[in-house]
């Protein structure tokens, strides 16, 4: 992959001289860190004359003695091509391509196996893809890695409504109450816990999750709705 539509190129300048030009620039990733040992190819649109670098330890580089003219500038890098992965995966979740955007995914995690978040991204799209016992392996990996981050949060919440969705409602409040233990002002939370209770016949406790649900959310509508039902 040549990624183009992610990369930032700061400082691009032209320094034109009678025959030669000099082009020179950094690379970085979406997060602004610099690309080291980046392949920046640089071609002349008008005569197809093509010459590569590799940008430095601060993802600078520096093409001299080029002609003046139009150039297409592209750069290769795996930290690139799994950010193009990721967002590529995301363009197609967005589009309902379940499919596609899990294959996507399963090659950023082969570039970086350490970003929990490729894994958090793979769960949600084979959710939306009703692989639901697929989405929970993805979560239940993360928190082999992290019980307390944000993709621990994400991974409880998400393990939570999977179980609710396969009917193991005990289940879903253990881990909706893992996941509160971590962040106590998720009005969102507190309505799923709350709905998971209710199919327990707990309605003490499904009232009390609504009613912390409203004091999160003060027009929580079916918040207000499910614990006037409750009671």
């Amino acid at each position: 992959i040549t990624c183009l539509l992610f990369l930032s190129v700061a400082a691009v300048s032209v320094i034109g001289q009678e025959f030669r030009a000099t082009i020179n620039g950094r690379i970085s990733d979406p997060t602004g860190a610099s690309v080291p040992n980046a392949t920046i190819s640089v071609k002349n649109s008008a005569t197809n004359e093509s010459v590569s670098v590799t940008s430095n330890g601060d993802g600078n580089y520096n093409v001299p003695f080029i002609r003046p003219g139009v150039y297409i500038i592209s750069v290769e890098d795996d930290g690139l091509k799994k950010y193009c992965y990721i967002y590529r995966s995301l363009s197609y979740n967005g589009m309902g391509s379940y499919k596609n955007s899990i294959a996507d995914m399963n090659k950023a995690i082969a570039l970086d196996p350490a970003d929990l978040a490729s894994y958090t991204d793979r769960g949600k799209a084979k959710a939306f893809a009703k692989d639901l016992n697929g989405a929970r392996q993805d979560f239940l990996f993360i928190l082999t890695k992290d019980t307390t981050g944000k993709q621990a949060q994400a991974a409880f919440y998400f393990l939570g409504k999977i179980a609710y969705q396969q009917n193991y409602f005990q289940q879903s409040v253990l881990y909706y109450d893992k996941y509160v233990a971590l962040d106590s002002t998720d009005a969102e939370v507190y309505f799923n816990r709350g709905a998971a209770k209710d199919m327990l016949m707990d309605a003490a406790g499904s009232i009390s999750d609504y009613t912390r649900a409203i004091h999160y959310k003060p027009n929580y509508m079916e918040a207000y709705a499910n614990r006037g039902v409750a009671k």
